[in-house]
Formats: structure tokens, sequence, C-alpha cells
């Protein structure tokens, strides 16, 4: 998504002349595991760190239920719960009192809604895309940004259209963790290269943020073309299973 953004901003640019992209490396400048780093040289620390940080409990608490631990651990299990819980407050980025934005919502959209109507995955989009658009509207107000009518539009398309990736990973997988790990992944390096729409803040790329964002209107497209694909893939599988 990000090179496809990144690609698609450079080639408008050069066709039409205007300028809506640039690259700006010096103004991304954090530490890192106590290592002070700025620009590209902080893409593998952060890798490293989401590695690290995401990737390894949720692998650890996929294997033990793979191996049905909490079922071995006896008594011990109800324990073994509140530790699970207490991790995931530990590694939750935001207020201690919030859960993981990208645990609730997965929970709620591909938990739940799209769990509920797996054998209509048609109907499952169309319920969890809405959901999810609604759910960030109050965005719209708190931003000036996309106070606009084309960049509040495209800021909403692009979540809704971004259900159809996320609900493939869910059916293919069986299991919410992969949308987990991928909404997770996407709320560290979308910001990061392309900037935050929801609070501003250094990025490798800057321009016009409600256009070349994976969440503006270059993310739109990426993101319908993507749906586009997956929505003809489930309504054949549909016809095949149905009876002639």
């Amino acid at each position: 998504m990000i090179a496809c953004c990144v690609g698609l901003a450079y080639a408008i640019q050069a066709i039409s002349g205007h300028a809506i992209i640039h690259f700006q490396p010096n103004t991304v400048e954090l530490d890192v595991f106590g290592v002070h780093a700025a620009g590209l040289a902080l893409v593998p620390l952060r890798l490293a760190r989401q590695l690290l940080l995401m990737g390894l409990p949720w692998l650890v608490l996929a294997l033990a239920y793979r191996h049905q631990l909490p079922e071995r651990l006896g008594p011990g299990r109800h324990a073994a719960r509140g530790l699970l819980w207490a991790g995931v407050w530990w590694f939750n980025p935001g207020p201690w009192w919030l859960p993981p934005g990208s645990i609730g919502e997965e929970l709620g959209w591909r938990g739940w809604l799209v769990r509920v109507w797996r054998d209509r995955p048609i109907a499952a989009l169309g319920l969890t895309a809405s959901a999810w658009a609604f759910f960030h509207t109050p965005v719209l107000v708190l931003k000036p940004e996309l106070h606009s009518v084309v960049a509040a539009g495209s800021f909403l398309l692009s979540i809704a259209a971004a259900a159809a990736a996320f609900q493939a990973l869910y059916l293919w997988s069986g299991s919410v963790w992969p949308p987990v790990i991928a909404h997770m992944t996407w709320n560290v390096w979308n910001p990061f290269v392309l900037g935050n729409q929801y609070g501003g803040g250094p990025s490798l790329f800057g321009g016009e943020l409600w256009l070349i964002n994976g969440e503006g209107g270059l993310g739109m497209l990426v993101n319908l073309a993507v749906t586009a694909v997956l929505v003809m893939r489930w309504r054949s599988t549909a016809a095949a299973r149905s009876p002639a």
C-alpha cells in the first residue's frame, strides 16, 4: 500500500507539475532502544521494535494456544489468562485504561461481524466496511484538514474499502489475530512514512496528506482495486457452491 501510494503520488506530480509529495527524512528523529537515529536509519530500528514488541508476544501466544497450553495448566489457566491481559496492556501504546485500538477494532469487525456472516462474505463486507468507516467519522470533526468534502470522502472510503483485505485475511486464517497484527503494523508504518491524518507529526514523506496518505485519496484507489478483485473472487466462489 505504502509503495503504491508513493509511486502514484510521484507519477501524478510528474504528469501534473504540481508539488503534492516530497521526501523529508530529516524531519524524522527518534530514540529507539536507547539509540538516537534519524531518517532512513530509523526504518530497521522501528522494524526491530515492532517485531520484538508486537510480533514476538503474539507468536508466543499463538504457539501456546496451538499446543493447548492453557488446557494443560489445569487450575493455573486462570492465572495464565490474567497474565495474558496484563501483557496486552503492557504492550498498549495508549492510555493504560484503554485497550489497544487495533485489538478492539478487529475483535468487533472481523472477530464478530465477519465471523457471524462468514458464509456471506459480500454481506459481511458491507457491514464491516460501513461500521469501520462510521467509527472514524469523529476524526472528520476534529481535524480541519479533513473538513472538505473530497478529503473527508476519500478518508472514509479508503477505510471502508480496506475492510475487504482485512476480511480476506481473517477468512483465510480463520483467526482474528492475523488481522490484529496487520492493523497494528499499518498503524505503525503508514503515519511514519506517509504522515498521520489523526495527529500530525514528522514523517518520511510530506505534502498533500489527504491525497498521498494510505488513508487518503491514493490509499482509497489502491483499496478499491483490491476490494474489486476480492469481491469478484467471493462472487465466483459463491456461484460455484450454489446448486445448478
